[in-house]
């Protein structure tokens, strides 16, 4: 069986994501899908659609500064890409009363996704019919 072949595309890596991924004790949290695959993460002004295809499964968060990603994301792989687009929603729903988000464009934002999970039943239940509820995995070695 082949290696799966994970990409997590971002607005840009800051300077507290780069600090993330060398954080030792890890921390629980999205980037740890990263480390468990062995995968890449990019920011989207370096990314192409032969780029993109190389990899079985692009993710890309939900956070209010990546929202506007995953439909450019869409657009660069096409609607026939074997790539699966995938949404993750990480932040609890007490949080998105400050994001200023309009209800209707977060739904349309799920809806170009190949599918969208969650981290906890409730807030997965606030998302797309059909959305996954997927804890983060958690880096346990010393």
């Amino acid at each position: 069986m082949s290696k799966l072949k994970y990409c997590h595309v971002v607005y840009k890596i800051t300077n507290g994501m780069k600090a993330a991924l060398d954080e030792v004790p890890r921390r629980s949290g999205m980037y740890n899908w990263m480390f468990l695959f062995k995968g890449e993460m990019v920011p989207i002004n370096e990314v192409s659609k032969d780029y993109l295809e190389k990899f079985d499964v692009v993710q890309v968060n939900l956070s209010p500064v990546d929202q506007v990603l995953v439909p450019e994301v869409r657009r660069i792989l096409g609607n026939n890409s074997s790539t699966l687009l995938i949404a993750n929603n990480d932040y609890v729903c007490e949080a998105w009363g400050k994001w200023g988000t309009h209800p209707l464009y977060y739904h349309q934002v799920q809806e170009v996704a190949d599918a969208v999970f969650g981290t906890e039943p409730y807030q997965t239940s606030q998302l797309r019919d059909d959305a996954y509820c997927i804890p983060h995995p958690t880096w346990t070695r010393c």
